[in-house]
């Protein structure tokens, strides 16, 4: 089982996964989440008895499945000690920075996106030190960057590694974070988002060899750092369409209207 944080809301959201990789939602209410605080530890394979099988939010879900285990202060979380080395302890459905580009097909999902942290804002905050905001750009393979908006408590537990760790190459693995569309598609955190540096696995270390050895992609990371336009306009005009000269004949032409 995959145990997201809370982050001081008053949900518990967990991810199942089944010896085959296939997962699960899972969700414990308001009214019983006191009881688990604390209780579940991610990484772990625990064995859940008396949940309730019920069909799964229409919107945000943290994986594609029609159903949804509800969890009550009743069901019971057994740590097993059998040999546990078939089962997975992280599960992610990572989609690709330009697949994000088809808004209407993400935008009522909660996705799980990788990429070289390639920019760190400051800390910005908002409404008289209500709300406190950070924005980060990151970029994966297909040399697409975007910016993803971190809130509130993400930034106290993690702002500030962000920071010292701007100037090293640093992968990002990002979970259930929602799509959004305002001065252009970003990503935001949401109650059952988790933030992860250097996730160590084999999609890890080939993004960090892909960005070592790609000049390309070095350079594009220094004009996003380097930029003095909004975010907005930086990325914009760092995602443009990359073609050759030899291709750029053939590329259809769009008449822009102001």
């Amino acid at each position: 089982m995959t145990v997201g944080s809370t982050f001081g809301c008053s949900s518990i959201e967990t991810r199942k996964e089944a010896m085959e990789g296939e997962a699960i939602q899972c969700i414990i209410f308001p009214k019983d989440v006191d009881s688990f605080i604390g209780r579940l530890q991610e990484g772990l394979v625990y064995i859940i008895e008396g949940v309730s099988v019920i069909p799964a939010d229409e919107i945000f879900k943290t994986v594609p499945h029609q159903y949804q285990l509800q969890i009550t202060k009743e069901t019971e979380f057994i740590v097993s000690d059998e040999d546990n080395d078939d089962y997975p302890t992280t599960y992610y459905n990572l989609v690709g920075l330009h697949a994000i580009q088809d808004y209407n097909k993400y935008k009522e999902r909660l996705i799980d996106v990788m990429g070289i942290l390639v920019y760190v804002g400051n800390v910005i905050p908002l409404e008289n030190n209500w709300f406190l905001k950070q924005d980060i750009i990151i970029l994966d393979q297909s040399c697409i960057a975007i910016r993803m908006t971190i809130w509130d408590t993400f930034i106290l537990e993690i702002g500030k590694q962000l920071l010292q760790k701007k100037d090293h190459i640093v992968v990002l693995l990002a979970c259930g974070w929602q799509v959004k569309n305002f001065n252009g598609l970003f990503l935001s955190t949401e109650r059952f988002s988790r933030l992860y540096m250097t996730h160590k696995d084999a999609t890890t270390i080939n993004l960090v060899q892909w960005y070592a050895n790609d000049n390309f992609a070095q350079r594009k990371s220094k004009s996003i750092c380097n930029s003095t336009l909004s975010i907005h306009h930086t990325l914009l005009t760092s995602n443009a369409h990359r073609t050759t000269i030899k291709k750029f004949g053939t590329i259809r032409t769009v008449r822009i209207l102001h």
